[in-house]
């Protein structure tokens, strides 16, 4: 018997939120913690591969994203596979307690009275709540991943040394699948619903096997259309459960979201000696230089550097559509652009940086690169990368071409340390 077969068959008792049903403790377990946490390493590697120049270190975060999404994707799994014992301990609860009966039609005071007591209700309810809310969460979690196997296929299918891996992956599969999440958000989005049947219903319910008959009949009389439309309601979504959890919707679309993320894994294998080589451009240029098209069109014999742009030509009318090959970098015309550190002119790419945007006397620039702050001390971070240690903070400027300058030369009052662009004698 398989690990996951063994799961459905038993209740599996895990830290986490109870399902509090008759005698019997049915605890959530931790899979979806553990999912979570997973689901949130991936997308931040992938955002750092995102800023990575070196394709090395963007593969080793694109493949530990992968890793992460796989075993995000299993904790998901896992926990599907113990949604029928949960179910089967909910229905277990109201046939025990005989609530099916009032649930599905009318209802008299009597009927009330057969039940152990109307917190049976609140009991059942809460449960609904809790498998409903951590359905949603799971569903959740998988679209998460989902995105960020898109977001990690998009980088793959830019960078010319990954293709070995495209041929592997098929982008439409987790396209399908964020679609199906969709339809089960809106299958499993009762948890409101229920949250609102909880507060119709304690004030009617709580300490009901205590009162005399006289009281239960009042109690019941005073519910009236509220007490007997929240029954139906909560009968309407139990059955909904029993229908949605018989289909195998969840399973399924666990199930594949896990082959999915295995997939991609899977074909990361074909990736090989990337060694140190240079996604895009390690030209830095102001932001503010940027050309804000995307596509740039050349004369065909244009020279253009390979390096850091991507062409199609058009023999017919002599001419090529270029991109940067880093979606990151931004093209600069020749007026914009510095002179080629070869020597040789070639419409390329550059790093876009944002410089500081005040200006100061390079006579009054600090000499050095690096900066040393206490960890209190206010460093203006839209001109300075810093890292803040305990005690003290080792900062320099954003932009390498900027500089910083020491509190006795900065002007005004303020003693904010930040960096600004020199220029050769002060303005005005």
């Amino acid at each position: 018997m398989s690990f996951l077969v063994r799961l459905v068959a038993l209740t599996v008792v895990f830290p986490g939120d109870a399902y509090r049903l008759g005698n019997n403790d049915l605890v959530a377990d931790s899979s979806l913690d553990l999912a979570a946490v997973r689901a949130g390493n991936a997308h931040q590697l992938i955002q750092g591969a995102m800023g990575r120049r070196v394709l090395l270190p963007m593969w080793n975060d694109i493949k530990a994203a992968l890793v992460d999404a796989v075993a995000g994707s299993e904790h998901v799994v896992e926990f599907a596979a113990t949604c029928n014992a949960k179910v089967a301990e909910i229905n277990s609860h109201i046939r025990a307690n005989n609530l099916g009966t009032i649930m599905n039609g009318d209802f008299t005071v009597a009927d009330m009275k057969s039940t152990e007591n109307g917190q049976s209700f609140l009991d059942v309810n809460q449960q609904l709540s809790n498998f409903f809310r951590d359905a949603s969460q799971s569903v959740d979690i998988s679209a998460s991943l989902l995105r960020t196997l898109s977001e990690a296929n998009a980088l793959i299918q830019e960078v010319q040394e990954f293709s070995p891996m495209t041929d592997s992956v098929n982008p439409r599969d987790g396209e399908l699948l964020s679609v199906v999440a969709s339809t089960l958000n809106v299958s499993f989005g009762v948890e409101p619903v229920c949250a609102q049947l909880g507060e119709t219903l304690t004030p009617l319910l709580t300490g009901w096997h205590g009162l005399t008959a006289w009281g239960q009949a009042r109690r019941a009389a005073r519910g009236g259309e509220s007490l007997q439309s929240s029954l139906t309601t909560m009968s309407n979504i139990w059955m909904d459960l029993g229908r949605v959890q018989a289909s195998g919707d969840l399973q399924d679309f666990q199930n594949n979201t896990l082959r999915a993320a295995q997939s991609m894994l899977d074909a990361s294998n074909n990736i090989e000696s990337l060694e140190d080589r240079i996604f895009g451009s390690t030209e830095i240029i102001d932001i503010e230089l940027c050309e804000p098209d995307r596509t740039h069109n050349f004369f065909i014999t244009r020279p253009v550097d390979d390096e850091t742009m991507s062409c199609v030509e058009h023999s017919y009318i002599a001419r090529k559509t270029c991109q940067c090959r880093n979606p990151t970098d931004c093209y600069a015309t020749s007026e914009n652009r510095p002179e080629p550190p070869d020597g040789k002119p070639s419409k390329r790419c550059f790093r876009p940086l944002r410089r500081a945007q005040e200006t100061m006397d390079r006579t009054l620039c600090a000499p050095e690169v690096e900066h040393s702050f206490g960890a209190n001390q206010n460093v203006d971070l839209e001109s300075m990368d810093c890292e803040v240690g305990y005690f003290r903070q080792t900062c320099r400027c954003h932009f390498p071409d900027d500089c910083y300058v020491r509190s006795d030369n900065l002007p005004g009052d303020s003693d904010l340390k930040r960096c600004f662009r020199p220029i050769n004698g002060t303005l005005g």
